[in-house]
């Protein structure tokens, strides 16, 4: 079940847009742009979408921008209704993420927002790096264990990123410096036993052993993890 919410200053094309929703099982009511703008927060608390409409050239257009402002979560969907004599204009930067074309149907709304979660569930997965217990979020440089978000320094995430890319391959230490910290850092191979350690030391006692030291040559990430 969705929860939506229509916009349009058109009562009658509104109220059997939600009637239809509601028919299908969602929770929708509507309401005009200029009074959801004037208190969004009361209308938006568990939304799920939308619906705008753009339809009528005799009105002026709803400002989308401050539309998807006042919305504030961008997990909740705007999708823009519009007339057919609109696509051949259509400014897909003006703040929609899908649009409708009349005549709408309830069962096309729905579909919509499926596809837009979709969409965005895929884009999401493509993101994270993920080894067993182990998860890398690579939009958001963020690491978790089981869950738990692990506090790493940029140059252990980028340490552990590295290494997990390359999960099973052995690298030396003057590979993972050159390769990390870049060809102009003063410092000795020490720093990556030094940022090993301390890396082995947030994963914890069950799980250091992710990070493999391979003796004389250097370290690598469990190729099965």
């Amino acid at each position: 079940m969705e929860s939506i919410l229509v916009l349009s200053d058109d009562a009658l094309w509104r109220d059997a847009l939600v009637s239809e929703l509601v028919g299908a099982g969602h929770r929708a009511h509507a309401s005009t742009t200029s009074a959801f703008l004037d208190d969004p927060e009361d209308q938006t608390t568990h939304l799920t979408a939308l619906v705008v409409d753009l339809r009528s050239a005799s009105r002026p257009h709803p400002p989308l921008g401050r539309v998807r402002q006042a919305v504030g979560n961008p997990r909740v969907y705007v999708l823009a209704a519009l007339s057919r004599a609109q696509l051949d204009h259509l400014d897909f930067t003006s703040g929609f993420d899908d649009f409708l074309v009349e005549p709408l149907s309830g069962q096309e709304v729905t579909a919509r927002i499926r596809q837009l979660r979709w969409r965005a569930n895929r884009t999401d997965m493509a993101d994270l790096l993920c080894a067993g217990d182990l998860v890398i979020n690579l939009a958001s440089c963020e690491v978790s264990l089981r869950g738990v978000p692990l506090a790493l320094t940029y140059q252990e995430y980028e340490l552990l990123r590295y290494l997990v890319e390359h999960r099973g391959r052995v690298f030396t230490r003057e590979q993972l410096l050159s390769e990390l910290w870049g060809y102009n850092y003063y410092g000795g191979t020490r720093t990556v036993d030094v940022h090993i350690r301390r890396l082995r030391a947030k994963l914890g006692p069950e799980h250091e052993e992710l990070i493999q030291t391979v003796r004389n040559v250097g370290y690598r990430f469990r190729r099965d993890a």
